[in-house]
């Protein structure tokens, strides 16, 4: 069986690949060698087990089109336990200080470390490039630490 793969770099260094025709089917590795590895066995949980309910089934199309796999894993203490909530995110664009609310994300259960999907990801970056104009204007207090 053939399947196409999308394999990306990370920002932070490795790889990150996503399998586009099984939904929530994503891992990473330090290595090209080490993603690979880490994709057949991603394909092969995706393909046989049916994460809800823990029972084999013939195809990951067998499932609802909306069923969202969780593939979270923290990247700082390697927990799968997380919660969706939304957040905000201060950025630095072109000098100035910008604040995002109400961004759909991931948080870490045990660390509260933030992961946000890819889609997420384009729209805060389209926001704040200037595809939109921001709803209010706010006072920031600016503190450094020495």
């Amino acid at each position: 069986m053939k399947i196409k793969l999308v394999v990306h770099e990370a920002e932070e260094g490795g790889y990150w690949a996503e399998v586009p025709s099984i939904p929530g089917c994503a891992t990473q590795g330090e290595s090209f060698e080490e993603l690979l590895g880490n994709l057949y066995e991603a394909v092969e949980g995706c393909l046989s087990v049916d994460r809800d309910s823990s029972r084999a089934v013939d195809s990951v199309l067998d499932r609802p089109l909306s069923e969202e796999i969780n593939m979270f894993t923290c990247s700082t203490c390697g927990t799968k336990e997380n919660r969706e909530e939304f957040v905000e995110e201060v950025f630095r664009i072109d000098g100035k200080h910008v604040l995002v609310d109400h961004i759909p994300a991931r948080v870490c259960a045990r660390c509260g470390e933030e992961g946000f999907s890819r889609e997420t990801t384009e729209r805060v970056r389209l926001l704040v490039h200037g595809k939109a104009k921001p709803m209010k204007t706010i006072a920031l207090r600016v503190f450094e630490l020495t």
